[in-house]
């Protein structure tokens, strides 16, 4: 029986792929509310304050370079045991 290199070296890749997005979703930093810690919150309203252009120099498209649109929020968020309300903002990059 003769070994199919490409498809262990296919399937080798997917593994490293699904490990890589399995990683990234685990090492996600959830916010906690400022008053009792808890991680159980409710969006109430989100705001965008601002969006910009990202060009990265030397990557993406052959022309030299990829668009990124970077957003800036401004989140209201209420926890599910305490009842506090509060606001934050972050960054999201697409």
């Amino acid at each position: 029986m003769q070994l199919n290199w490409s498809a262990v070296i296919l399937l080798a890749s997917g593994a490293i792929v699904v490990l890589g997005i399995v990683i990234s979703m685990l090492l996600r930093v959830k916010p906690q509310c400022p008053e009792c810690g808890s991680k159980e919150l409710v969006e109430t309203s989100r705001e965008t304050l601002c969006s910009r252009k990202i060009e990265t120099v030397g990557s993406g498209t052959g022309a030299g370079g990829s668009i990124r649109l970077q957003l800036d929020f401004e989140v209201t968020q209420r926890c599910k045991k305490c009842g506090a309300i509060f606001t934050r903002k972050f960054s999201e990059t697409q």
